[in-house]
């Protein structure tokens, strides 16, 4: 189970901000819950134990992470608002490893990803 660490004494939007930046760093940060108003939801909560299960119920799921080969048009990948666009060499990389784990059922992607790197 992943833990998400508290910020110290931050108060108001400070908290908001800390708050999605404990959840960022723990990789359960969707960008979308910025737009729906989540931190304006951090904020009315303020510091304290209903924020902290709030905290806990959200880093209690699988990350979100956006893997697929294609998005319907008019979906933003939330990674590329984090890191840009990626480069063709890691788009490459990337359908090198969706094959790798087609060819080897039950490898994880990050070891399909480093083996196709590796060019294997």
């Amino acid at each position: 189970e992943d833990h998400v660490e508290a910020p110290g004494a931050a108060t108001d939007e400070s908290l908001a901000v800390a708050t999605r930046a404990r959840l960022m760093a723990s990789g359960h940060w969707m960008p979308e819950w910025e737009r729906l108003g989540l931190l304006g939801v951090f904020t009315t909560l303020g510091a304290g134990d209903a924020l902290e299960t709030l905290v806990a119920v959200l880093a209690s799921g699988a990350r979100p992470v956006a893997f697929g080969e294609t998005l319907e048009e008019g979906v933003e990948d939330g990674l590329a608002q984090f890191v840009g666009t990626p480069s063709p060499e890691s788009v490459q990389r990337h359908r090198a490893a969706l094959a790798w784990m087609a060819a080897h059922p039950g490898t994880p992607y990050a070891e399909a990803l480093e083996r196709a790197a590796r060019g294997e």
